[in-house]
């Protein structure tokens, strides 16, 4: 879904001298992530509220700049009792920390649509540098559905939720070969899809 604009264009856009704006676009990209359950299985979830901008200069693309927030409250695993237990203060604390946020710090290409984007995540009030290993970028293209040219790409990082501060354990119960009960390690996947206004 988040590669639709990408697939399906018709013209690739107009390369610039200077950086272009893209705004995320909420309906094709996607904020995930994945924790281990008593080292059992992964649970998944995603943030339905994700906004952000790219700076793109296809002619320079180590100086693009990225900047995302996430609606900690938009969390959903699928599951509505879970989602209100991660929201609460022994999680995501959402009252008192409303957003996450993500604000690049450097850009390197990597190779054909791969870069490494070196930033800062702010979570759970707590602000830490993070890594994106970005995949299967694409564009700038012209979408045939909106007219407008779009950016695609993926990325994944792991962070450890403890750095964070989060560091609730279901009181010391551990599952398969001692694991806690949530995991520490978290896996963020993010499908973005960027336009033009």
């Amino acid at each position: 879904m988040m590669r639709f604009a990408m697939l399906l264009a018709v013209a690739a856009a107009p390369l610039s001298a200077k950086a272009t704006t893209y705004e995320l676009d909420p309906v094709h990209s996607n904020v995930g992530f994945g924790v281990r359950h008593l080292g059992i299985n992964t649970v998944r979830g995603t943030f339905k509220s994700t906004t952000g901008t790219i700076d793109y200069d296809a002619k320079n693309p180590a100086a693009t700049k990225i900047s995302v927030s996430i609606d900690a409250a938009s969390i959903d695993t699928a599951n509505e009792k879970r989602d209100g237990h991660v929201k609460s203060p022994d999680f995501l604390d959402v009252a008192k920390f409303p957003k996450a946020t993500f604000v690049s710090k450097s850009v390197k290409p990597t190779g054909d649509g791969k870069f490494t984007v070196a930033g800062e995540l702010t979570l759970h009030g707590i602000t830490k540098p993070v890594t994106l290993n970005v995949t299967d970028f694409s564009g700038p293209a012209v979408s045939p559905l909106d007219k407008k040219n779009h950016i695609g790409a993926s990325a994944t990082a792991t962070i450890a939720r403890q750095d964070y501060g989060i560091v609730w354990n279901a009181g010391g119960v551990t599952g398969v070969a001692g694991e806690a009960a949530v995991g520490n390690d978290i896996k963020l996947q993010f499908d973005i899809d960027a336009a033009t206004k």
